[in-house]
């Protein structure tokens, strides 16, 4: 943090208050004296809170009246709510509202942008210094407390009208004295220093340029791991250095392909490697600091087209090269009613299986195990061409190794499909990332039940299905 960040704005700001303040109309009128009382209120309700703080609670009871301090920053806040009557009634503010003063509404919107900013419960060396603060109501609109998730970012509005409530103040101040220069010079002074003087050292930019043949240049790259915000912050930045384009990337929003990219990886499941290669030519820089059980460079080179191309420090460089990633499309609509659904559990309702609702989903109770599994009843034997599984909104919670068979008796089964499915998880999500779905075929057999079944355990996400179209066969 920087030493005394914005005091020199924040001094300006203050002047000019006091300047709004001295240019207005004197005299006292019934809500200048509501006003008064309002801060003598404020005055003695903060000097309790305070005392209860060094002292510790108190309690006093006179028969029917009984009062404590158990918690001061509730005190503190009634302080706080007669400090701001007291501004609001006062004769400057009421004067400001009639001119309509530009200063005085930059005043106002960076005290309430700054108090935002401080969050739902405000607090000074550890301790809640306010109750139920102006963020704690925002977080009771619809979708407020799921999308605005950082009420520091208040603070970046509240310095931009605090910047220019202090440009206001400036230019007042200038009109009325004959130092300009000297005051200019003050002023900037000042904000040089802050910006000059630094408690905080910043962090040493990533180190380690990924050198790259020049005869591979036309292929993207991608470092592992993947999907950790420092590695991936780093990636970006050796971006800038090599100049070629980037796999690995950070931002505030996480998309759903780049958590179902993340997880196949983790899961080391060659298909998204494929599904990447579709894209162009694919350079992977593996760091063999990390994961040394399951070595980066062990599991790309079981893959039978990737090559080593160079190794450098603590990096290996390979190569997959282009290759056309050929999902099997969908087949012609045609859908098939689901008459009943079971898992391990019993009964599974069938109307959340087919409502088209991304919210609503079947979803296991723990992650990922071998042999979970959810059994479709279509009622009459049909063929089925293929299926649509949805993950809904959790494009991360795709089945990691998805095994498809089907029956006409619910006895003997025959296994239609039987692969890793991250390849076809992420392609999905890139194509509909609100609702990705997988599409698996099964070539026109006739069946009455079809089971969905986990091949292998996954120890951190569990399975989850928020649709399932069946595709008879037109």
């Amino acid at each position: 943090r920087q030493l005394f960040p914005g005091l020199t704005i924040t001094a300006l700001a203050v002047a000019g208050a006091i300047l709004l303040r001295r240019s207005c109309p004197t005299g006292r009128d019934r809500l200048a004296i509501v006003s008064a009382i309002c801060w003598v209120m404020a005055a003695c309700l903060a000097t309790i809170a305070i005392a209860a703080r060094v002292t510790g609670p108190w309690h006093l009871d006179w028969g029917w009246l009984t009062i404590s301090g158990t918690a001061p920053y509730k005190t503190l806040s009634l302080s706080a709510a007669f400090a701001v009557a007291a501004i609001t009634v006062s004769p400057a503010m009421r004067a400001a509202f009639r001119e309509r003063s530009t200063l005085a509404f930059y005043l106002i919107a960076a005290a309430t942008l700054f108090v935002c900013s401080l969050g739902p419960r405000p607090a000074l060396l550890g301790e809640q210094v306010l109750y139920e603060p102006p963020y704690a109501w925002l977080m009771r609109l619809p979708f407020f407390g799921d999308a605005i998730r950082v009420p520091a970012r208040f603070g970046m509005l509240a310095i931009l009208a605090l910047s220019v409530a202090a440009s206001l103040a400036f230019h007042h101040l200038t009109s009325v004295t004959r130092q300009r220069v000297a005051l200019l010079m003050i002023v900037c002074t000042g904000i040089i220093a802050e910006g000059w003087m630094s408690g905080l050292p910043l962090p040493m930019p990533p180190q380690g340029v990924i050198r790259v043949p020049a005869e591979d240049r036309s292929a993207a790259l991608m470092e592992l791991p993947l999907g950790d915000v420092w590695r991936d912050t780093a990636a970006l930045y050796r971006v800038t250095r090599h100049g070629m384009r980037g796999v690995n990337g950070y931002n505030g929003y996480e998309p759903p392909s780049y958590q179902v990219l993340r997880r196949a990886l983790a899961d080391r499941d060659h298909t998204v490697l494929d599904a990447l290669a579709d894209f162009g030519p694919l350079l992977i820089a593996a760091d063999n600091r990390v994961d040394r059980d399951q070595p980066w460079a062990s599991f790309l080179l079981t893959h039978p087209d990737i090559r080593h191309v160079s190794e450098e420090g603590n990096r290996t460089l390979f190569r997959l090269p282009s290759k056309e990633w050929r999902p099997r499309v969908r087949c012609a609509s045609n859908p098939l009613a689901i008459s009943a659904a079971s898992d391990a559990k019993g009964q599974v309702e069938t109307a959340m299986l087919t409502d088209q609702d991304a919210t609503t989903r079947w979803i296991t109770p723990h992650p990922q195990r071998a042999g979970d599994e959810l059994i479709l009843d279509l009622g009459p034997v049909q063929r089925v061409c293929g299926l649509i599984i949805s993950m809904g909104s959790a494009a991360a919670f795709y089945p990691g190794t998805l095994s498809v068979a089907t029956s006409i008796d619910n006895m003997a089964w025959e296994t239609g499909f039987d692969r890793k499915t991250g390849g076809y998880a992420f392609r999905a999500a890139l194509r509909d990332p609100a609702r990705p779905g997988l599409f698996v075929p099964l070539f026109g057999k006739a069946t009455r039940f079809i089971r969905l079944q986990i091949g292998r355990s996954q120890p951190e996400y569990p399975w989850a299905v928020a649709d399932i179209v069946v595709d008879g066969q037109p």
